[in-house]
């Protein structure tokens, strides 16, 4: 439920660029190349906004995606884009490359499997024919040679791309997700005592004799918060502590450990594998909460009353001791009646989080009841099964609590005047909004269109959607709707959480992200009186670097656990699914499967019976010789054609 939101919140959209530029020339700027297709490229400005330029194939100068480069602008336009042709390379944005291999005019070349990437790198090895169509790790050696052709040497050797373990690396390939620490990160990790001597932190707030515990996944490798309460009679105030991993004890500024941490970004999450942003020394060990040891914490403290209202906050450094590890599960048995030594403690917690959550919902906090899936893998790492992920009061209970002491600092941080990241998320677009208006008027799913607050409209929607046929429609529509949430030096309001989440940062994962760390850093300095005042600039291009590398993380988890969907797909060609069209295109349209929580993505050319022509105003498509339609919301039947795993494609055949 930690990444719940943050699975549709955290995709980092391309317009928000705010890195300072180097350049001050006139027409020259500094930029990195965007190649979203064979023919063009955009370049992604630093420290511009509004729309980027477009560079033509034959200006791009032997320029990759991801490369850092200079350009000039033109004074001619593409579509109402400014054009920009390259005139220098600063800085290459990938060395090594994962890719299929395939003897290419004569010679055996690797195509990188990754998007965005259209050139052939030629290798420089004789290749056994036996490897060919394998996947393999080159090194680029060269970028452009006098035939101007990229040349690299074989690395490594991958396999099969329908194995697991070979998906897998080239997953982690294509979103840059790094795996290996350098033996300094290693070994600074490891200068660390065990244990933790209360008497050498006397300056802490001692919760070590307070009924302290973590409610975390099943399957959790790390614990990053732990929740506290007291009844304080004298004060009729419940005294609530949640308490977070003081990883920035550890993790010194610009050390080994936090310059691979802030390469990183943050964790990625793998099916029954975790790629930590941290050693596991400290991950899974030091800097996790768990039970029955002492360990070091930066706390928010609320002091509430019985309605819920907060009536003081204190932050600062703590040392707890959590007396049990809770799963989820074990908690909602305790709310559904069980017993338990610290039934009283989580049965107050819940009172208070039930009570906020209705007040952040009323006050336009956004719900979602997208489903989660898991994937279920044998002893060879092949997937048996998929199963949804249960959300139960448990969730929603330590949810509540992590957004409260988000918040929490968020406004100690702005009231203080404390330069710092903040999570910011922006309302949707006056397009998009008339777009997903159009779609309830055409489901006639009823709506007041003069109703002042969308996220109140969207809340409802959803609300009486659930059950119904069109469910996994209005899911898809709203998803669409939304912007993407970033990180950024100035609170600029967080749509999704709603009004009273106004001022909103990361406080609570400080092991799996970087930004959590970055402002428990900035809260130190500012106890210690050290300088806080910290150039914006050099924060923007950590919330930059930040939000890209998250946006990577979530889209290689994503594409990870499709790989396990289609490769289970790929032995049930036979078998007949319904499927929802919950979306549709110019040229193509998306099924959602329900009884395998899977999205097909299908284009209309692969639909071998007719040439379908998609009509926008009526959001359907039509058969040019059959008049066969097909509207969005339609129940269908289909039937697996074929699958690609590695390229996570599914082709259909739709039944009459």
């Amino acid at each position: 439920m930690k990444r719940l939101l943050s699975w549709f919140f955290n995709l980092w959209s391309s317009h928000e660029k705010n890195i300072p530029s180097t350049c001050s020339t006139p027409n020259v700027i500094v930029g990195v190349i965007n190649h979203v297709s064979s023919e063009y490229a955009f370049l992604i400005q630093k420290g511009k906004k509004g729309i980027d330029p477009i560079v033509k194939k034959v200006d791009l100068k032997y320029s990759w995606h991801g490369d850092l480069v200079e350009a000039v602008l033109g004074t001619t336009k593409v579509k109402g884009r400014p054009v920009a042709k390259i005139t220098k390379i600063l800085r290459r944005g990938k060395k090594y490359h994962v890719g299929r291999l395939v003897l290419y005019q004569n010679r055996w070349a690797c195509f990188p499997h990754k998007r965005r990437f259209y050139s052939p790198i030629f290798l420089t090895e004789k290749i056994e024919d036996g490897k060919k169509n394998s996947f393999v790790k080159v090194c680029i050696l060269q970028w452009s040679n006098k035939f101007n052709k990229a040349e690299g040497r074989l690395v490594s050797y991958l396999g099969n791309g329908d194995k697991p373990n070979v998906a897998k690396q080239v997953m982690l390939s294509n979103f840059n997700i790094r795996t290996y620490f350098p033996p300094l990160t290693i070994k600074e990790s490891k200068c660390f005592s065990d244990n933790i001597d209360v008497k050498k932190h006397i300056h802490r707030r001692n919760f070590t004799s307070t009924p302290t515990f973590t409610i975390d996944p099943n399957d959790a490798q790390d614990f990053d918060d732990a929740l506290s309460v007291i009844w304080e009679k004298d004060k009729k105030l419940y005294e609530i502590g949640i308490h977070i991993a003081d990883v920035a004890h550890y993790v010194k500024e610009k050390g080994s450990i936090d310059r691979e941490a802030l390469k990183r970004g943050c964790s990625t999450y793998f099916p029954k594998e975790v790629i930590p942003m941290l050693p596991v020394n400290l991950s899974n060990h030091l800097c996790s909460l768990k039970p029955n040891e002492h360990r070091l914490a930066l706390s928010v403290v609320l002091h509430v009353d019985k309605d819920g209202h907060i009536k003081k906050i204190w932050i600062g450094e703590t040392i707890i001791f959590s007396q049990k590890r809770f799963t989820y599960e074990e908690v909602d048995s305790i709310l559904k009646g069980g017993e338990d030594p610290f039934k009283k403690e989580i049965l107050i917690l819940k009172k208070i989080a039930s009570i906020w959550r209705k007040k952040r919902i009323e006050n336009g906090s956004i719900v979602f009841n997208f489903k989660e899936t898991s994937v279920v893998l044998d002893k060879n790492g092949l997937p048996v099964s998929f199963v949804d992920k249960k959300i139960g009061e448990a969730n929603f209970l330590v949810e509540e609590f992590m957004l409260q002491a988000n918040n929490s600092v968020a406004c100690f941080i702005h009231k203080k005047g404390i330069t710092s990241l903040y999570r910011v998320h922006n309302p949707p677009k006056t397009e998009k909004i008339q777009y997903f208006f159009s779609v309830l008027r055409h489901f006639k799913i009823p709506f007041n269109a003069q109703e002042t607050s969308i996220s109140n409209i969207i809340n409802k929607v959803l609300y009486h959607s659930v059950g119904k046929p069109y469910e996994s429609l209005i899911q898809m529509s709203t998803m669409q709707l939304m912007s993407a949430a970033y990180y950024y030096i100035d609170p600029t309001g967080h749509f999704g959480l709603g009004k009273f989440f106004h001022y909103y940062t990361h406080f609570s994962s400080p092991i799996r992200r970087y930004p959590d760390l970055l402002v428990h850093r900035i809260l130190k300095k500012y106890w210690k009186k050290d300088n806080v005042k910290a150039k914006p600039c050099n924060y923007q291009k950590i919330a930059y670097h930040c939000s890209e590398r998250e946006r990577e993380s979530v889209l290689a988890e994503r594409s990870m656990l499709d790989f396990y969907q289609t490769l289970h797909l790929q032995k049930q060609t036979e078998k007949e699914y319904k499927a929802t069209i919950v979306k549709m295109g110019d040229y193509s349209m998306d099924l959602y499967i329900t009884k395998k929580n899977k999205y097909i993505h299908v284009k209309y050319n692969s639909l071998k019976d007719d040439y379908y022509n998609f009509d926008s105003k009526r959001f359907l498509i039509l058969g040019s010789r059959s008049n066969k339609c097909y509207k969005l919301g339609d129940t269908i039947s289909i039937q697996i054609h074929s699958c690609n795993p590695i390229e996570r494609k599914v082709e259909v055949k739709i039944l009459l």
